[in-house]
């Protein structure tokens, strides 16, 4: 039945672990209303672990600008984001990544485990490129408490090295792995790309910075995802909990000013071609940017 509905969605081009990502992100928005009683507590928050990637992919700005040294957020840090998030008991996303691969850190097992204790009701996940990824070390992060590994590969023979761990695995293990194969990207990493040339900034809101916290491994708190060189850095969780920053004059003028479509005024954003709300998400190219600019282009 799971093989028939996978081949269906394929046939429209649907990937099955977009539908999980969707349908995660709207869980979680409901049960954060449920619980919190506002909107506004962020549903995802990133914790980059470490500075170092293995890979020089394209589509990522390490590809560019590599960070040589491996540099480990420093571990009374992350216990305290931990400690701060089990306290509010968090039920949302925890993700181990960023720019970094998470199972480069020998202790990337460890963290999970501590994450896992210090928040049992969030959801943990990693992005990983799977080139350090090995039957053991996938039942030892099942064990620790993982609960969802996205690994993309981006060459022929990874992918095939990673689907036979698929096939070694336990159906245990299975449930909390997702494999795929890079996607074509037309990205621009809010500018950190030249992959594609904008001409025009794009006039619209942005949804990251209202549901996304992204703590980089020098414990910076920077706008989102994309903000790889921390043009925008709103806190720091060495001196401040992650609520006062969360809700601090820093982030609402980022999400003020978002709201008024200005994103000129946001280093991150001007050359951002990223275009998200709660409903759609998509990369648009220069041409999709100035009709979407006067009104031309529908987006939800």
């Amino acid at each position: 039945m799971v093989e028939k509905l996978k081949k269906i969605l394929n046939k429209f081009g649907i990937k099955p672990y977009i539908i999980r990502i969707y349908m995660e992100h709207f869980y979680n928005r409901f049960r954060m209303l449920l619980h919190y009683r506002r909107l506004s507590m962020f549903t995802d928050i990133m914790i980059e672990t470490s500075s170092y990637c293995n890979r020089r992919c394209p589509s990522c700005p390490v590809s560019i600008a590599p960070r040589v040294d491996k540099i480990i957020m420093e571990e009374q840090d992350y216990e305290k984001i931990l400690n701060e998030l089990g306290c509010i008991k968090y039920i949302g996303r925890i993700a181990l990544h960023f720019f970094n691969e998470p199972l480069a850190d020998n202790n990337v097992v460890l963290k999970v485990r501590k994450a896992h204790k210090l928040v049992p009701g969030a959801t943990i996940a990693i992005n990983s490129n799977g080139d350090y990824l090995n039957n053991k070390l996938l039942a030892q992060l099942k064990e620790a408490g993982l609960n969802r590994l996205y690994v993309t590969a981006y060459a022929d023979n990874a992918l095939k090295r990673l689907n036979n761990i698929s096939r070694n695995a336990t159906i245990e293990e299975n449930n909390i792995l997702e494999i795929r194969r890079a996607p074509q990207f037309i990205g621009n990493r809010a500018g950190a790309l030249d992959t594609i040339e904008i001409n025009e900034t794009l006039i619209a809101d942005c949804y990251l910075p209202s549901s996304q916290f992204v703590i980089n491994y020098r414990s910076q708190v920077v706008i989102c995802c994309n903000d790889y060189f921390e043009k925008v850095v709103l806190g720091n969780v060495k001196q401040n909990s992650l609520l006062d920053i969360w809700y601090g004059q820093a982030f609402k003028r980022v999400r003020n000013t978002l709201k008024n479509k200005n994103r000129k005024a946001i280093a991150t954003c001007v050359q951002c071609n990223y275009y998200i709300t709660p409903y759609e998400k998509r990369h648009l190219t220069t041409d999709e940017i100035r009709s979407y600019n006067k009104g031309e282009l529908k987006l939800r």
